[in-house]
């Protein structure tokens, strides 16, 4: 390749090419210039390949929403609907093992909401919707603290008003544990 300036950074003298030198440079261009096209081609046909792949995941997801229901707001009420589901599926395993525990004597029944107590709760918005999951079996230590000072006490039916959302959450049930569990079977 040949230089634009000299060693002095002065532009060299005009230098005519001879014919076989113009031969060579326009061959080099070319193949430059064909280089460059193949390259794009090649891009070209990334881009091409990808926006199929675009245009594939968009006809599915489509026909996936028009299987699901042709209405624009089904697919948010089914994703509701799958949610609580799971949630009410946890919850009644939770009630089952917790029953399991009543039944092999390491729970018992307690009146009052205390430090050391397993509490089942429901709870409503504050606007009357439901909350999920219906039912919640929470250690009375892994309650919010604004919750635990206001739960504190409580009975079973009490009722109590989240301060920080005005939800209004009901004691369902309240359990203690039995320190010596193994000893009573």
């Amino acid at each position: 390749m040949t230089k634009l300036r000299t060693k002095n950074n002065k532009l060299p003298q005009s230098k005519i090419m001879t014919t076989e030198e113009l031969t060579v440079f326009a061959k080099t261009v070319s193949n430059a210039f064909l280089k460059l096209t193949n390259q794009f081609g090649v891009l070209q046909k990334q881009l091409d390949e990808s926006q199929k792949q675009l245009d594939d995941l968009a006809i599915m997801m489509e026909a996936f929403r028009r299987i699901i229901n042709p209405s624009n707001d089904t697919l948010p009420n089914l994703i509701k609907e799958i949610r609580i589901e799971l949630l009410e599926k946890n919850a009644k395993i939770a009630e089952e093992e917790v029953q399991k525990a009543l039944n092999e004597g390491k729970l018992i029944a307690n009146e009052i909401v205390d430090d050391a107590t397993l509490v089942g709760i429901s709870a409503v918005k504050a606007d009357g919707s439901p909350k999920y999951p219906s039912l919640s079996f929470i250690p009375f230590a892994n309650l919010k603290p604004e919750i635990q000072a206001i739960m504190k006490g409580k009975k079973v039916n009490d009722v109590v008003t989240d301060p920080s959302n005005g939800d209004l959450i009901t004691v369902k049930s309240i359990y203690a544990e039995v320190l010596n569990a193994e000893a009573t079977n």
